[in-house]
């Protein structure tokens, strides 16, 4: 009896995520399927570029499967799209998520801005080997002023879309847009989050581009996150296999609701996933 409880205790409240199932019966939100581990990848390979360098993979079908998810979540949604990427701790693959989830998109046709909202621990410019001397929180600090007596809304937004221009860098391998982001010390990161800027970028994303995804600050440690959730339209939370524990994925996942007042499609994905794929299930179906 003592084993047995010990069994459904780690099962259900302490033990890891070890597969999409179970992730199900943890959260009370759509699991939007499994990224599988890699274990031939190189160190310091972006794992990212197999979407585009390997796109009939396994790896690239379940992106394309966590593209499709949350087309259906939000196919009442008629106009552009905002997708927040996070997670509950740091390390759990949501800047390789955002970055596979954003070249799928464009792979498919779509305009995509990707904007690295990590403004505590920025990583997006590393899978581009950018070193940006200025970032998205130097944006918002720099924007987040009284606008001139003489100029007109429509005057204000085509400066500040002029203004965010140069903090663009062009994915090398689908030239699609990335706003990176740029560690600013001795800074509070959630004032720029909650400002009148960062709001009137989102719009003016909106006015733009078909799908905006935002990297953004694990759940858990920092609040950062729970300012942005509100301005979007889904938000996938990637859990990392084996690593987070089940109260911990709960607790994040209760945060990005609460965050985001309900208004959210909140869905979860397993990455780095150790389950083994049958080979007529993929390689073999696409003939690899």
């Amino acid at each position: 009896g003592v084993g047995i409880g010990i069994a459904l205790l780690k099962e259900f409240y302490f033990g890891g995520i070890t597969s999409a199932h179970q992730l199900g019966n943890v959260l009370p939100v759509k699991v939007a399927g499994a990224i599988p581990n890699l274990p031939n990848a190189e160190v310091g390979e972006s794992l990212a570029d197999r979407v585009i360098t390997e796109p009939m993979s396994a790896f690239s079908e379940a992106y394309r499967k966590l593209r499709a998810s949350i087309d259906e979540e939000l196919d009442d949604v008629q106009d552009s799209k905002v997708i927040l990427v996070t997670s509950a701790l740091a390390a759990e693959g949501k800047s390789t998520t955002a970055l596979a989830l954003a070249r799928t998109y464009f792979a498919a046709g779509k305009s995509v801005l990707l904007i690295d909202g990590d403004l505590r621990n920025p990583s997006l410019h590393k899978f581009f080997n950018a070193a940006p001397e200025n970032g998205l929180i130097d944006y918002l600090i720099t924007q987040n002023k009284p606008k001139m007596a003489d100029q007109d809304d429509a005057e204000t937004a085509q400066a500040d879309a002029q203004a965010l221009t140069q903090f663009y860098v062009l994915d090398p391998l689908c030239n699609l847009g990335v706003i990176i982001g740029h560690k600013k010390p001795n800074v509070p990161t959630d004032a720029p989050l909650q400002s009148t800027a960062f709001v009137n970028m989102i719009k003016q994303a909106r006015k733009s581009f078909d799908i905006v995804i935002i990297d953004t600050a694990p759940l858990l440690p920092v609040v950062d996150t729970r300012y942005i959730a509100p301005h979007v339209d889904a938000a996938v939370m990637c859990v990392r296999y084996g690593v987070p524990s089940q109260s911990e994925v709960r607790t994040a996942c209760e945060q990005i609701i609460a965050a985001s007042r309900g208004r959210a499609k909140t869905m979860a994905v397993l990455s780095c996933s150790e389950t083994k794929t049958s080979t007529y299930g993929y390689d073999g179906y696409y003939g690899a």
